[in-house]
């Protein structure tokens, strides 16, 4: 089966059905990704107006040139920073916005988010067999008067606010609800992995175990 066909939240279901076909107990039913991708184009309108209103009136900003300067040395530099076994605090979006405002020398950052993109209001949305993760946007504004509290108050607003927009396709989002350029790809993304690594599934009478979360940011054109 194509890892296309799946994302990392699938896997508790592989590993129950795997599970249970070796105790021969009848499958669970599970919600089919047609019915997820049926009820995405049903909330697509609604998604579409969120993206606007968040990203209507904001200007191309890159982290990082998209482009390296004429004339510049150019060598290989590594795309990601992995950290394994790591479950960070809260406070991760916060660190990463400043950093952010401090190497673009911008106030209002725009940067991307990998999301679960589970958000929809399907029964067993979570044991959908299909990847249905995303990328989104995160737009964060620093201003003089902004603490750290603010800022903390602001990003925790702005996830809690996406609903189901986060079934939105990115490529859809910059053609759609915003003033960039269509060719436009967000440089900068941030991937923070902390799903349940170790769920306590049998199999016959062994109970097999895994661990790791990851943080993953990737200073790349996407």
């Amino acid at each position: 089966m194509s890892h296309a066909q799946w994302d990392g939240l699938s896997l508790p279901t592989f590993e129950k059905a795997f599970s249970y076909n070796l105790e021969d107990r009848p499958l669970k039913k599970i919600p089919d990704f047609s019915a997820y991708i049926a009820h995405s184009v049903a909330v697509r309108s609604k998604a579409i107006a969120y993206w606007k209103n968040m990203l209507g009136d904001t200007l191309v900003n890159y982290v990082f040139s998209a482009k390296p300067r004429r004339g510049a040395d150019q060598e290989s530099l590594p795309r990601s920073i992995e950290i394994q076994r790591l479950i960070p605090k809260p406070n991760l979006p916060n660190n990463v916005t400043l950093s952010f405002a401090m190497m673009s020398g911008s106030r209002d950052i725009v940067y991307g988010q990998v999301v679960g993109g589970r958000n929809a209001n399907l029964n067993g949305i979570d044991e959908i067999l299909a990847s249905c993760m995303n990328i989104i946007p995160i737009r964060a504004r620093i201003d003089d008067l902004c603490t750290y509290a603010d800022l903390s108050s602001s990003l925790r607003l702005q996830y809690n606010s996406l609903g189901e927009a986060d079934s939105l396709g990115l490529d859809e989002i910059i053609t759609r609800c915003t003033k960039w350029p269509a060719d436009f790809r967000l440089n900068s993304i941030i991937q923070h992995q902390n799903i349940l690594v170790t769920p306590e599934i049998y199999f016959g009478e062994f109970l097999p175990r895994s661990s790791g979360s990851t943080i993953l940011v990737a200073f790349a054109e996407y």
